[in-house]
């Protein structure tokens, strides 16, 4: 699938994205980096950057891979891309913790069964798993997003009122965009410390190294 590439940042994460940018390229993409001053990070300059990388990406009428500059590829990642619908929204990397709220979240946005496999780590195969809803839903670390839903999110960024992910969210909401996750992630979240509070975020996928069962 052809897509266009783009990396959101601060100016001051040099370290991130130099560790990043390489995986990108070895899967073939060209990303494009949109820096913010981050001065001060915040919801407002994280929105207004995204706003910034999606309107480049609408102009090139192609589905877009958006990405954060601290994450890492797996090395099935282009599979997932390939078997990626481009009219739906998928998201390559969903943190499921399994402490706290989030095993709920889970098995409220995959079912039991999936959940369960993806919250123990367990051997699965490759696939594009459909969520029940959209409520719990957030990160943008790395999403593919369909070109109808770029051109309207440019629309929606016009006004910054939140976070990126929190649009994105009520977008989805309203025009009842169908979401795959991919999973097991192919996407890691190394959880860089963030420009904004000097804090990594403990935010990781437990699918990510997941044993691939052959086949899928």
């Amino acid at each position: 699938m052809r897509v266009a590439t783009v990396m959101i940042s601060c100016q001051q994460r040099h370290d991130a994205r130099a560790e990043t940018l390489p995986q990108l390229e070895a899967v073939g993409l060209e990303p494009k980096v949109f820096l913010s001053p981050c001065s001060p990070a915040g919801q407002i300059s994280n929105a207004v950057v995204s706003r910034d990388a999606l309107t480049w990406a609408e102009s090139t009428g192609l589905p877009t891979l958006f990405c954060e500059d601290d994450i890492d590829l797996a090395p099935d990642f282009a599979w997932f891309l390939e078997h990626a619908d481009p009219e739906r929204v998928t998201y390559l990397f969903m943190a499921e913790l399994t402490q706290g709220r989030m095993p709920n979240r889970a098995v409220s946005l995959y079912g039991p069964e999936v959940a369960e496999v993806a919250l123990n780590a367990l051997p699965m195969p490759r696939q594009l798993v459909p969520t029940r809803h959209w409520n719990g839903l957030w990160g943008t670390q790395c999403l593919l997003i369909p070109a109808v839903a770029v051109k309207a999110l440019v629309r929606d960024l016009a006004e910054p009122y939140t976070a990126f992910d929190e649009h994105l969210r009520a977008y989805l909401e309203r025009s009842r965009t169908p979401v795959d996750v991919a999973l097991p992630n192919p996407v890691q979240h190394r959880g860089v410390r963030t420009a904004r509070n000097g804090l990594g975020s403990g935010y990781r996928s437990a699918s990510y190294n997941c044993p691939r069962l052959e086949g899928r």
